[in-house]
């Protein structure tokens, strides 16, 4: 209903509360690229993904991060969303880093949160003690650290501030899976393929799927 009111032939960009792009200006840079699709958007929908850095715990003097990482849509041309941001539309890569706070909080307030979700019966049951271990010496050393599977976040990095402005004059030194425009060319050339030799399949969401999804 936001999107609708925004007005279409505009790009529609989504974030959420706990996600940064620590270099935005750099982010439209790109958007604007691909402003194109603006001229007719109903008949071109796309969505521009950038990638998720999950940032996996606050210390004094600085963040662990999981060094893998994946794509996150933050911006349509049409929003005929699906699935909260997902419209199933061919998705533009970006080379923007989006860092997500999800677990980053105090031991209380994460626990409080895995208690009360809905899926803590999937939980990683060594989820929490590595979490509470982790720091600055032994991050290297931890390993499988996601919360429910555990293999899906295989390794941590370290940064020695929580400035994201101070992030962002270091961005190439981060040490994740590296978005390279050689990448980013090729993940964009298989959306191409996807969309122009395969019909879209139409996708029907429950509405009981999508509350349990985001609880």
């Amino acid at each position: 209903m936001l999107s609708q009111k925004m007005g279409i032939g505009n790009w529609l960009i989504q974030i959420d509360s706990d996600e940064y792009i620590p270099n935005f200006k750099g982010f439209v840079k790109q958007l604007r690229k691909y402003d194109s699709y603006l001229e007719n958007p109903k008949e071109n929908p796309v969505q521009i993904s950038g990638f998720h850095v999950d940032i996996y715990k606050y210390l004094d003097d600085g963040l662990l991060y999981v060094r893998n990482t994946c794509k996150v849509l933050l911006a349509t041309n049409y929003p005929n969303y699906k699935l909260a941001r997902q419209t199933y539309e061919k998705v533009i890569y970006v080379n923007t880093l989006v860092f997500h706070e999800s677990l980053a909080r105090t031991e209380q307030d994460l626990q409080f949160k895995l208690k009360n979700w809905g899926h803590n019966h999937e939980l990683n049951t060594e989820f929490l003690n590595k979490w509470k271990s982790a720091n600055k010496e032994n991050y290297k050393n931890i390993k499988d650290v996601f919360y429910l599977n555990p293999k899906q976040w295989k390794n941590l990095g370290y940064l020695p501030t929580k400035d994201f402005f101070e992030i962002n004059k270091n961005i190439k030194k981060i040490d994740i899976q590296q978005i390279t425009p050689t990448f980013v060319f090729f993940k964009n050339l298989g959306q191409w393929f996807k969309h122009t030799f395969t019909k879209p399949k139409k996708q029907k969401i429950a509405f009981e799927d999508y509350i349990q999804k985001f609880k």
